[in-house]
């Protein structure tokens, strides 16, 4: 049952994202030797973090950024809120240069961070993080104030190898707020594993395990990703 749940909210939110969707041209300078320095004006910071992605020791920025011009704020009819933000965000990635010179960017996308596509949906975007082995996590979290009993939190885990921020693993969790049902799908791209872990959020105990393997040649990338959910992979919309 969870999952028709989260299925028909991935649906809502597609349909919102090409209704809403980002429309900025904007590209951030190729280098900058501060965040000050690469940030348009009137864009504020939503998320940042530290850490080295191309293990070089140096530290590295990925930086998640929306302009707060007033005519995205679209007028909403509905209790939940007086207004809903539609400005355009940017997630980008700089890489630290030696001897603190300053940083480069490696990676612009103007798509990958969406913003609420409907009254009732709560802030999408939960954050961004560099692992101490060296993976970026982009991470999300569905739920809807009403309309729907899902809460839905997604993790991308992208590794820098050959050149690109490729899609290692993904991970999906279900919950149902009434029932406190719970699925938990994993997938390990580069090792061709899929996991499925059903229970309930009462128990830290599966009920169920279920694992699958697959072969994939060739890894997804963050710039051919261009928006989550939107690749259908073993009957999941990543």
């Amino acid at each position: 049952m969870i999952t028709k749940i989260s299925c028909l909210c991935i649906l809502f939110l597609l349909q919102g994202l090409t209704v809403f969707g980002q429309n900025t041209n904007i590209v951030l300078p190729n280098s900058g030797h501060s965040l000050q320095d690469v940030l348009p004006a009137n864009w504020t910071v939503l998320a940042q973090t530290a850490g080295d992605l191309n293990n070089d020791s140096i530290q590295d920025l990925a930086i998640v950024i929306k302009n707060t011009d007033p005519k995205y704020f679209k007028d909403v009819n509905v209790s939940s809120a007086d207004s809903m933000d539609t400005n355009p965000r940017i997630l980008t990635i700089y890489f630290g240069e030696s001897g603190g010179s300053g940083y480069r960017k490696v990676l612009q996308s103007n798509t990958f961070i969406f913003h609420k596509t409907m009254p009732n949906m709560a802030e999408p975007f939960n954050g961004i993080h560099i692992t101490d082995d060296q993976q970026l996590e982009v991470m999300f979290a569905i739920w809807f104030m009403a309309g729907s009993w899902s809460r839905d939190i997604h993790t991308y885990g992208f590794r820098y190898q050959n050149e690109a921020f490729e899609l290692h693993n993904y991970e999906h969790t279900e919950v149902h707020r009434a029932s406190g049902d719970l699925r938990i799908t994993r997938v390990n791209f580069e090792m061709g594993e899929m996991e499925i872990e059903n229970g309930h959020i009462s128990s830290d105990e599966p009920e169920s395990l279920e694992t699958e393997r697959f072969n994939l040649t060739t890894l997804k990338t963050l710039e051919n990703l261009k928006k989550p959910f939107e690749w259908e992979f073993k009957g999941l919309n990543i």
